[in-house]
């Protein structure tokens, strides 16, 4: 993935985790964020999987894929469409 995707990535990921710190984060809510963020700043179609216990299989585009951890989470993001 292009660093300043990455970097964007990083950002939203804080933003999407901050009003949750204290407390346990809705998985699905922040996946939501993201992918949303993603969308309409980088075109359709991106997915986004949080959690600390999942498996995934998928095909991504070239360039765009993404997994990282934040805190305990994992964060794994691509686009396909």
């Amino acid at each position: 993935m292009p660093e300043e995707l990455v970097d964007d990535l990083k950002t939203v990921v804080k933003e999407a985790f901050a009003p949750v710190e204290d407390k346990t984060p809705n998985e699905r809510e922040i996946a939501s964020k993201i992918k949303k963020h993603f969308d309409e700043k980088q075109g359709p179609i991106w997915h986004c999987v949080v959690g600390n216990s999942f498996g995934a299989f998928g095909t991504h585009e070239t360039k765009h894929f993404i997994y990282l951890y934040y805190g305990n989470y994992a964060i794994q993001l691509w686009k396909c469409g």
